[in-house]
């Protein structure tokens, strides 16, 4: 997971320095009782634009159709999958 946290950190890092705002980040795993700091570099910035160019890449592809279950009216993700077809 620690991935994960680290690119969506990079994400709001590059918005800032898009709008002229350099800062660092930070990661805190409280249960971990751990902390760890998140500099965005140049390095960085080509990471997320590869994983940026890989999700678009993704998306505009063919879309499965969705299948309602009987969970679905209950799931958070219900507008995600059904929104447009209704």
């Amino acid at each position: 997971m620690e991935k994960s946290h680290l690119f969506q950190v990079y994400f709001y890092l590059d918005y800032l320095w898009e709008h002229g705002v350099d800062v660092k980040g930070e990661l805190h795993y409280p249960l971990l009782n751990k902390k760890k700091e998140v500099e965005f570099g140049e390095e960085e910035k080509k990471e997320l634009d590869k994983v940026k160019d890989e999700i678009i890449e993704i998306v505009s592809g063919d879309m499965p159709e969705p299948e309602r279950k009987k969970i679905c009216k209950k799931c958070a993700y219900y507008e995600f999958c059904f929104g447009d077809l209704e």
